[in-house]
């Protein structure tokens, strides 16, 4: 039955993979000017970090190489991309930063598709879900590497992640939808890597945030991992590392990887994961599909002993309809940042159907570092209760559940 199941839903994670993309490049245009106003990141000198003239997603996109990299968000559909070289805009090294990474993109290249943060909710509502943050003062940034998760098998775009050596190596899609060679450049975290380094060596800001969607989880705690090594290596570099990471809808495959020296995908991030803890971040994740059941899916129930779990329920959509409830979750945690914080409740079993509002925290993205931090390692979950027949998240209440 588990087998014929996931026949039925592994198309439904193909198309959601690619449905927070149907929003257009329209912006990648935007590449910053040399001589304009704005801060020139210096670079750094530690041997670890890439050269940026070495790196594809520093320069200007050009059909002779990957078409990823880091942009900044201004507000509404303005952003800018960071290229070596180049005065950066939207972003103030005074400010806290928080920076967004996809997932799987099959079929996006060739489509013309690229991720922002519009949101079309329906009844008449579009929202730029990043607007909330930049009133607030917070420098937000995307990175794409959507050339190399462009595969049409997602283990494949997983192996990416990891190691230029994985079964594809590091081909990449151009826009015609054609795969191109390598060109010798390390694994996709990496490139993430090296990328948000040299942009943060203009300053590392207050504090980084780092928020990975499904596939680009592993991105995220990918990152996460080379950024505590940096900063052992190179104690001025503890600047750089993320006090908090969200995972939105994580997926992780099945099965021992050869690149990862026979572990599983999942384990090697709850590892990422315990490190990470062990430094004092923080780490919040939100399950709004079963995308985790599927047959290639790895549950991963053990990295709940380093996440504060919340379980958001869609219900303003159509039970079947996964593929949206799989990408709204990136939206809602954005747009959320708007509303404050969502309501808590609490029920005494076996009366479950009677939930009472309580004054308890619930994680959300406007919920202070301190304020997740006291309630981190509580062994419970937080389960959405009221609001879950409407798409704005102003009116959101989750119980609180014992584990």
């Amino acid at each position: 039955m588990a087998f014929f199941r996931a026949l039925l839903l592994l198309p439904l994670l193909v198309s959601a993979c690619a449905q927070v993309a149907q929003e257009g490049r329209s912006a990648d245009a935007l590449s910053p000017d040399p001589a304009e106003v704005g801060l020139v990141p210096p670079g750094v000198n530690w041997p670890e970090v890439l050269p940026p003239e070495q790196n594809p997603c520093l320069q200007v996109a050009s059909d002779a190489a990957p078409d990823c990299g880091l942009y900044w968000a201004g507000p509404g559909s303005e952003r800018a991309k960071v290229v070596a070289g180049h005065a950066m805009r939207y972003f103030d090294p005074a400010r806290p930063t928080v920076v967004y990474v996809h997932g799987w993109q099959r079929g996006s290249m060739q489509a013309g598709r690229r991720e922002n943060f519009l949101f079309e909710a329906g009844e008449g509502q579009s929202v730029w879900t990043q607007q909330a943050w930049v009133d607030a003062g917070w420098n937000v940034g995307v990175f794409y590497w959507d050339a190399f998760a462009d595969e049409d098998e997602v283990k494949d775009a997983e192996g990416k992640i990891w190691s230029a050596l994985a079964p594809r190596g590091m081909r990449w899609r151009d826009a015609s939808g054609a795969y191109r060679s390598g060109g010798g450049w390390p694994s996709a975290g990496e490139l993430f890597f090296h990328t948000l380094v040299h942009a943060l060596s203009a300053g590392p800001g207050t504090t980084l945030r780092v928020v990975g969607h499904s596939l680009g989880n592993q991105m995220a705690l990918r990152l996460a991992e080379q950024l505590g090594t940096l900063a052992t290596l190179h104690p001025e570099a503890a600047a750089f590392l993320p006090a908090r990471v969200a995972l939105l809808d994580p997926f992780w495959s099945k099965g021992g990887k050869d690149y990862l020296s026979g572990a599983w995908p999942g384990e090697r991030c709850r590892a990422v994961a315990a490190g990470l803890r062990a430094r004092g971040a923080l780490i919040e994740m939100y399950r709004s599909t079963a995308i985790l059941d599927l047959q290639i899916g790895d549950f991963n129930e053990e990295m709940q002993r380093y996440v504060a779990l919340v379980r958001p329920a869609y219900w303003y959509l159509p039970a079947w309809d996964l593929v949206n409830k799989h990408t709204h979750v990136v939206h809602q945690y954005f747009w959320s940042y708007a509303f404050g914080g969502y309501g808590a409740c609490i029920t005494r079993p076996p009366f479950r159907h009677a939930c009472r509002a309580s004054s308890a925290l619930v994680p959300s993205a406007p919920l202070p570092d301190d304020a997740l931090l006291s309630i981190q390692d509580a062994k419970v979950d937080w389960i959405q209760r009221e609001g879950r027949q409407s798409v704005s998240p102003s009116d959101d209440v989750f119980e609180v559940r014992e584990r």
